[in-house]
């Protein structure tokens, strides 16, 4: 996912990340879960923005700010994320719908069917990708560290670059 920053349907995804992002603060602030309509919007929007897989990195680093914030927050995120889901029906049930008859096409491929490219998203590959293993991946408890840290300070996240550098 690292490698697609500059793909269109990941930039529009990711934009709607410090909406959830202020919703979140907001909701702490505020001692009301009002405001995680904002997470429930830019959840769906996110989702919704043209690149799926973005959705999955989205939702789970909005909840890992959530969590280090608070552990009621966190519950709130994920529950905020699951209407956000119901609200994606809207266009996922006629798209569903449309998907049965359509007719498989070889040359994009059947999806990665690979265990061991799911299992980088929570183990890093300490050897430096010397092990046979040829798939890019996103280490995300390395991105859990960094929210951790940058959340420790009250109010907003303001220094970002530290969130993307290694």
């Amino acid at each position: 996912m690292v490698s697609q920053n500059t793909h269109v349907g990941v930039v529009t995804g990711y934009a709607w990340m410090p909406i959830a992002w202020l919703g979140i603060d907001e909701a702490l602030q505020r001692r009301s879960t009002r405001p995680m309509w904002k997470v429930v919007a830019a959840s769906a929007l996110c989702f919704l923005a043209g690149y799926v897989p973005s959705f999955g990195p989205f939702a789970m680093t909005t909840v890992v700010y959530a969590a280090a914030r608070s552990w009621r927050s966190g519950i709130a995120a994920i529950m905020a994320i699951a209407v956000s889901l119901a609200v994606t029906a809207i266009e996922l049930l006629p798209a569903a719908e449309a998907a049965a008859v359509k007719t498989f096409d070889p040359k994009f491929g059947p999806g990665i069917r690979d265990p061991l490219f799911y299992v980088h998203f929570v183990v890093p590959d300490w050897a430096g990708l010397q092990l046979s293993d040829s798939h890019v991946y996103l280490y995300l408890v390395s991105v859990a560290k960094r929210v951790k840290l940058t959340t420790r300070r009250p109010g907003l996240l303001t220094d970002t670059g530290d969130l993307f550098q290694s």
